[in-house]
């Protein structure tokens, strides 16, 4: 798989970070499936959904503090 080697250089800090969680998680698809296998809503991985694959994102994975959402926009250029 060709993995980019460069990104957006109008990330925020946040952004950098979790484009360069992204690269490593996808070094080693075999651990992205274990990760994946593990979430309980994906059903030991009977459950394909990218729903469920945000919570590979430790920051997505953790309930929001109360008032604020999930949003972690641009989410579709980190996707």
């Amino acid at each position: 798989m060709d993995l980019p080697t460069t990104h957006d250089s109008k990330f925020t800090p946040a952004q950098l970070k979790a484009w360069k969680a992204m690269i490593q998680l996808l070094h080693d698809p075999a651990a992205a499936d274990r990760r994946y296998d593990a979430l309980k809503e994906s059903a030991h991985g009977r459950i394909i959904s990218t729903d469920i694959a945000r919570f590979l994102d430790d920051r997505y994975a953790k309930p929001p503090r109360r008032g604020n959402t999930r949003d972690m926009a641009p989410g579709w250029d980190l996707a």
